[in-house]
């Protein structure tokens, strides 16, 4: 576990390098070399309607990729490591700071937005919890420069989720019940795992005071111990598959409008003789 910050602006100086797999578009060869960004393919200009479903498919399709960043608070957005990697969609969203919560990620546009990297597993006994206050001050820095922030993980379910429950909940004044159902609202598929959502009850136990925050391995430990091994994975099963019908009724939405629009359009080209 780990966590990095990466300044807006590249340092210009001698012995500088870009990440292995940095994958550089016109901004930011621009902003790291210009001689090398003169000889650089340039990037095709999007029109109006193309920047609208990132990169003009149709709209279901584009719900489905999940590539742009979903409005969660004031200046507080959340996504997947694909909104994470739409340039264009981070732009039109105003963002201007990036929070990566997952173990092997890594930025795709550095040198155009303010990044935080917090290597962390989506598993349960990974405590999460720990790296809220870290958390929470780069987004309450970001917010109070009239920045927004652009919370994501892998999925935008799990971690990502998690963080911005807390956030919520210490920040805006909600229950954890009260941040998952405004959660929820704004993307119907979120859902952090047991451990997770274990941590966030007792955060909220504790009344946001991390000074009586346990290391959570060893309060996880003593839960498997209590409920039993089997339990767990019985109770982590029953949570996955209430994940996987979420997603797919969220999938069906644009397929039932259509079926719908097509029902309507079919009943008024019927005519009463």
């Amino acid at each position: 576990m780990s966590v990095t910050e990466r300044s807006f602006y590249a340092k210009k100086s001698v012995g500088h390098r870009l990440p292995t797999d940095f994958c550089p578009d016109d901004d930011d060869l621009e902003a790291f070399s210009p001689e090398i960004a003169n000889d650089w393919p340039a990037e095709p200009e999007a029109d109006e309607a193309d920047l609208d479903t990132g990169d003009g498919m149709a709209e279901e399709v584009v719900e489905m990729l999940d590539d742009r960043p979903m409005k969660v608070h004031e200046g507080l957005f959340i996504g997947s490591v694909m909104a994470e990697a739409n340039k264009h969609m981070l732009l039109r969203a105003g963002i201007t700071d990036i929070l990566q919560v997952a173990q092997g990620l890594f930025p795709h546009h550095p040198l155009v937005f303010n990044y935080m990297n917090i290597q962390v597993q989506d598993v349960p006994s990974e405590d999460l919890v720990a790296f809220f206050p870290t958390c929470f001050e780069f987004i309450d820095r970001a917010i109070s420069k009239g920045g927004r922030v652009l919370v994501h993980c892998a999925a935008g379910a799990s971690r990502s989720a998690t963080v911005v429950l807390g956030y919520l909940m210490a920040r805006c004044g909600m229950d954890l019940t009260a941040a998952v159902e405004h959660l929820k609202a704004v993307r119907p598929w979120v859902c952090p795992n047991l451990g997770f959502l274990k941590q966030l009850e007792t955060y909220q136990g504790l009344s946001h005071d991390m000074s009586k925050w346990r290391a959570w391995h060893l309060v996880w430990q003593e839960q498997q111990q209590q409920l039993g091994s089997q339990q767990l994975q019985e109770l982590q099963q029953q949570q996955q598959q209430q994940h996987y019908i979420q997603v797919a009724q969220v999938a069906q939405q644009p397929q039932q409008q259509q079926q719908q629009q097509q029902q309507q359009q079919g009943s008024a080209g019927v005519s009463v003789l």
